[in-house]
């Protein structure tokens, strides 16, 4: 096995993690942004920095309060960045 080469161990935390916070951390982001994709993309994306940020995690607060931070700091950035629009036409 390399370095960096996904454990049977770090296979399971990575299921547990999505498998219990997949759904709450989706629903949380669509509460900030309502736009289905873009809650999409960030539960995705909190998701996967807390699994790779898990070593950072030392236990002081709640797992979820963690967790939560990040969905809130991921909220805040995508809109705080300018969006594309689209431009309406009349036909």
């Amino acid at each position: 096995m390399t370095q960096g080469e996904p454990t049977a161990e770090s296979r399971a935390a990575a299921t547990e993690l999505h498998g219990r916070y997949r759904e709450r951390v989706y629903r949380w982001c669509y509460g900030r942004v309502r736009e289905h994709e873009l809650a999409l993309d960030l539960a995705q994306d909190v998701l996967l920095s807390a699994y790779r940020g898990l070593d950072g995690f030392d236990g002081r607060a709640r797992f979820s309060s963690w967790l939560f931070s990040i969905a809130r700091n991921r909220c805040l950035n995508a809109l705080r960045r300018p969006r594309p629009f689209e431009e309406c036409v009349d036909l």
